[in-house]
């Protein structure tokens, strides 16, 4: 299931930045505040509430294309947040808890713009239950469930790019080899002409 597990590394990576970037900057002024790189583009701006930032902050790359949203209460991220790439496209967005933890409803974007996956973070900082992953051209690739150990469990199904069912079924279990073939009940495999036939297992590698 690596596609699974990719998605995992794109999200850790994406909301890493956030939480290595936006640590509070306690600064000694109140009110609308703007800062500014050495070349004069904006590099963010935000209001400071009893020197701590406080509501929606925005942050900008140096060629002025804006970088990241970030909400802030008392100094702390909590609420929505939006990441951007550097040509001004959505790569992530999601909110954080009073910890500054990922909780709740996340999306994460190709770079073309297209969604790439959509889920939700529950306790620990874990994707669970409802996710949908899907291809470049925005057809969806994968839907299924996520249980507290981020393995797909339950009712999934796969897709072909050009929109048509691959594969359907409900998870049971992984097959003895331990690898990416999953054994599943009312299983059924699809060809691209619709055509299927009733299988005991399916490939999740997605190569």
């Amino acid at each position: 299931m690596r596609v699974i597990i990719n998605v995992f590394l794109v999200l850790l990576i994406s909301t890493s930045s956030l939480f290595s970037q936006k640590t509070s900057t306690k600064q000694n002024s109140d009110g609308y505040i703007k800062n500014f790189y050495n070349n004069g583009k904006l590099e963010s701006e935000g209001i400071m509430k009893e020197d701590f930032e406080d509501g929606l902050w925005k942050y900008y790359y140096k060629n002025g294309v804006l970088n990241e949203e970030v909400t802030f209460k008392d100094g702390v991220m909590v609420g929505p947040f939006k990441s951007y790439n550097k040509n001004g496209k959505l790569e992530v967005e999601g909110s954080f808890d009073i910890n500054e933890d990922v909780i709740g409803p996340i999306k994460v974007y190709y770079k073309n713009g297209n969604l790439r996956v959509e889920g939700s973070y529950g306790e620990n900082e874990k994707m669970v239950g409802s996710i949908k992953v899907y291809y470049k051209n925005g057809n969806l690739r994968v839907e299924g469930s996520l249980d507290e150990n981020e393995k797909m469990v339950g009712p999934f199904k796969l897709y072909y790019k050009n929109g048509n069912l691959k594969a359907e079924g409900i998870l049971v279990g992984n097959s003895s080899d331990g690898g990416d073939t999953y054994e599943v009940s009312e299983g059924k495999s699809y060809k691209k002409n619709g055509k299927y036939k009733e299988v005991g297992y399916v490939n999740f590698s997605l190569d």
